[in-house]
């Protein structure tokens, strides 16, 4: 196995990772802090996933556009899945090609005309999550949908010059579509949030253990380099180590269920049994993850609404803040409701919206 280079550092910016490819990172990796890959093509840069605000957005595409390289116009832009912090900032990405898989793009653009309502409508503790969430360090005034100009189903491959790459649709395993974009030539994939680097996982679909399998089709291919929807760059042992990660949790919340233990008393009881991943961050996507892993255990289990999704995470939040990693207090009020505001009000119903 290859390491990853020396001087690659989890720092904000462009970061080398083979000749022919680099990721954008945004430490910490929390909520809205994603990566982004990029593939430096004779036709120009391919960008995979942009920023959840116009700001960030045209961040990368400034680092993009000034990187030195030959062809730095950006040739086209590929989003993995419809989540509004890989995807909100594709209308600041100036390029004339948008690639998408169809169901993420009937995704993104159903969440395009619900966005203000779906937030707009958040209450009590689920509001209060959201605030802490977005924590002002966003600013979505100016995010508008973009519809895709392309779209593919299952698995494309797409020519650059002399530089092919292959895309790969993953279905309900995070979203209802996740794609990986594949450099086969530089042993580079882009993996969107189907892999978060040291962090729990939040879990939306019941099937982690597809979830798993999809892992080990990725580790049948010939790569080396991994660039994670969140968190640090990634070697093929982090690949191997997230999916036994995904086989674990299911473990757990299995034994939990099984002794007729309710999702919060299992969140509790597990977070004291966390055992190799207990240095991990995001720990209050655990009760969620476990409220999806019973659905998978018994699709009689019910499902709980996005308010509700989000209040049993503050709950739990404000049982564990200061005693597990990332868990904090939470920022005084008047810090919080910018950011929840605008996003509440963005101009999601803009140019573009079909």
């Amino acid at each position: 196995m290859t390491s990853l280079p020396l001087h690659t550092r989890y720092v904000t910016g462009l970061q080398a990772v083979t000749p022919g490819a680099s990721a954008y990172l945004q430490p910490d990796g929390h909520y809205g802090l994603n990566n982004a890959g990029v593939f430096w093509t004779p036709q120009g840069a391919v960008l995979v996933d942009t920023a959840f605000d116009v700001p960030r957005a045209r961040h990368i595409a400034q680092a993009v556009l000034h990187s030195g390289r030959d062809h730095s116009q950006i040739a086209a832009l590929i989003l993995t899945h419809d989540h509004g912090d890989h995807s909100f900032g594709a209308c600041a990405i100036p390029t004339p090609r948008v690639i998408m898989s169809s169901t993420a793009a009937t995704a993104l653009r159903e969440a395009a005309a619900g966005t203000r309502v779906r937030y707009g409508s958040l209450h009590g503790a689920g509001r209060e999550m959201m605030e802490t969430l977005l924590a002002d360090k966003f600013d979505f005034t100016e995010v508008k949908y973009r519809a895709p100009t392309e779209t593919f189903q299952g698995e494309a491959r797409f020519g650059f010059g002399a530089t092919t790459l292959r895309v790969i649709e993953f279905q309900n395993l995070h979203t209802a579509s996740d794609s990986i974009v594949v450099d086969e030539e530089q042993h580079v994939a882009v993996m969107g949030d189907l892999m978060f680097a040291d962090s729990h996982i939040p879990m939306f679909m019941p099937r982690s253990r597809h979830w798993s399998a999809a892992m080990d089709q990725v580790l049948a291919m010939d790569l080396e380099h991994f660039i994670p929807g969140h968190g640090r760059l990634c070697s093929r042992d982090d690949v191997r180590a997230h999916r036994d990660y995904l086989l674990w949790i299911y473990d757990e919340a299995e034994r939990r269920f099984r002794r007729g233990m309710p999702v919060s008393a299992a969140a509790d009881d597990l977070v004291m049994h966390l055992g190799p991943y207990a240095h991990y961050q995001r720990a209050d996507v655990l009760i969620n993850s476990l409220d999806t892993l019973y659905r998978e255990i018994s699709p009689d289990h019910p499902r709980s609404s996005f308010n509700e999704h989000l209040a049993q995470r503050w709950h739990f939040r404000m049982r564990w803040r200061g005693k597990l990693p990332g868990l904090t207090d939470p920022l005084p009020l008047n810090t919080r409701l910018g950011g929840f505001r605008t996003l509440s009000e963005m101009n999601m119903l803009g140019a573009g919206t079909e």
